[in-house]
């Protein structure tokens, strides 16, 4: 038996917010990331170095192919937009049952 959640348009929209505030997060943290590891490949390499860089470089790919739906086929933009959507059938079925 599927249990009933009960959600608000408010709360669907704070999702969505919350979604591209924590994207936007991952995105600097891992631009702050990839320009230290450059700042140290300037000055130190060995084979550790290269497996931070490279892991780097793969997390650096995976952002971008979440962001833009390449890959996983995830894509967060829609994912936001539908739940957009999705909030405002719940304003308009709010509305209609008043």
């Amino acid at each position: 038996m599927a249990e009933l959640i009960e959600t608000s348009p408010k709360a669907v929209l704070e999702l969505a917010r919350e979604i591209g505030r924590g994207m936007k997060e991952v995105r600097r943290l891992n631009d702050e990331l990839t320009a230290s590891v450059k700042a140290l490949g300037t000055t130190f390499q060995d084979e550790g170095y290269l497996v931070i860089r490279d892991y780097v470089m793969q997390t650096q790919k995976k952002i971008q192919d979440v962001e833009s739906g390449d890959g996983s086929g995830l894509n967060f933009k829609t994912v936001m937009k539908k739940l957009v959507e999705y909030a405002e059938l719940l304003e308009n079925a709010v509305k209609a049952t008043r």
